[in-house]
């Protein structure tokens, strides 16, 4: 290619079957629709950082390309630039990996990002269905929301450890991922709403000692999630609403000291769960807490809760004991908090109680 050129222009090698090797000149700007489509020989190409735009499946089926570096100059991609391709190396500069840039890449079975970048912005990898293997360069500190949404292949990731958030819906129905796993020493502060949701094959997973907050609904239909183990020492303050929703594994749980609010349904239909404590930190119970945790056999309540919640205890039907510290600073019960505890045949409400709810 000679310095002449502007640009490479829509579908301008589409179907070179025998190009194998391509140095794009730094005079060049952009590279167009399909400009390289279906060039199953391309092993090698440079891209100058010239480069502002890069189109539609321009790399499309190079299904030899195994390793491309892309300049920060890069600022415009179109969709589905590496479908087809299978195994993918990315390097370079490039500051955030943009936004849908392997969306439905439905072929793509490993990826390696080595590039210096700092974030995996939104759906970057959304729906690649065959996406196996991921390893991620540790220089990233941001993982975007649905970024690995529905990679229904995806059996493990180790989280880099200067991410410090899991973004919204991020590993959301990544129904075969079993193993999460967060480098040391993490600096992760949030895994926030949905960004586990429906990994039904996840089992057990450490949460690091740097989080401080899990957003709602993150682990919700974890349905083989049995164990949950707490790094200490323990900066988490929040969980939030039905974040572990469904988690019909899960035996036992014990939540930190450090923890200031758990959210409404935060245990909901948590059918296994036999044991669990309620921190000291607590003041309130919230709504449906401890919904339909059948299994649930025991409860003492800390002398620092105030209030608990309508249907907190609601379908607990192996519940046969209920213990308050004592002294109770308990001043009110809400709406059937203990409705259809069938194995319950006492309990003692303490005198600080001025309100039970009907």
């Amino acid at each position: 290619m000679t310095n002449e050129n502007i640009d490479i222009g829509n579908k301008c090698f589409s179907g070179c079957l025998r190009l194998s090797k391509v140095n794009i000149p730094s005079s060049v700007t952009s590279i167009g629709n399909h400009a390289f489509y279906y060039c199953k020989s391309l092993i090698q190409i440079t891209i100058p950082e010239s480069i502002k735009s890069i189109g539609n499946n321009a790399f499309g089926f190079c299904s030899s390309l195994k390793q491309i570096s892309i300049p920060e100059s890069v600022k415009s991609f179109g969709t589905k630039i590496f479908e087809g391709i299978e195994s993918l190396e990315i390097e370079g500069d490039i500051k955030n990996i943009p936004k849908n840039l392997f969306e439905e890449c439905t072929s793509l079975k490993q990826i390696k990002i080595k590039s210096l970048s700092i974030s995996i912005e939104d759906g970057v990898f959304r729906n690649c269905t065959s996406l196996e293997s991921v390893s991620i360069n540790s220089t990233v500190s941001l993982i975007k929301k649905y970024a690995f949404y529905s990679c229904t292949s995806l059996t493990e990731i180790t989280i880099p450890c200067c991410v410090q958030t899991i973004g919204e819906w991020c590993f959301r129905n990544c129904c075969s991922l079993i193993k999460v796993t967060f480098e040391a020493p993490s600096c992760i502060k949030k895994i926030e709403g949905n960004a586990f949701e429906g990994c039904s094959s996840l089992e057990q997973i450490t949460i690091p000692s740097s989080i401080t907050s899990i957003g709602e609904n993150a682990f919700s239909g974890c349905k083989s999630l049995y164990k949950i183990t707490f790094d200490k020492p323990c900066n988490l303050v929040s969980i939030g609403f039905s974040a572990f929703d469904g988690c019909v594994s899960l035996n036992d749980i014990e939540i930190p000291s450090s923890i200031k609010s758990i959210g409404k349904n935060a245990f909901y239909k948590c059918t296994n769960l036999k044991k669990i404590n309620i921190p000291s930190s607590l003041s309130l119970i919230e709504e449906g807490t401890f919904y339909e945790c059948s299994s649930l056999r025991t409860i003492t309540i800390p002398s620092s809760i105030t209030s608990i919640g309508k249907l907190a205890f609601c379908e607990c039907v192996s519940l046969k004991q209920v213990k308050f510290d004592h002294p109770s600073s308990l001043k009110s019960i809400g709406i059937r908090a203990f409705l259809y505890c069938s194995s319950l045949t006492e309990i003692k409400i303490p005198s600080s109680v001025t309100t039970i709810k009907s």
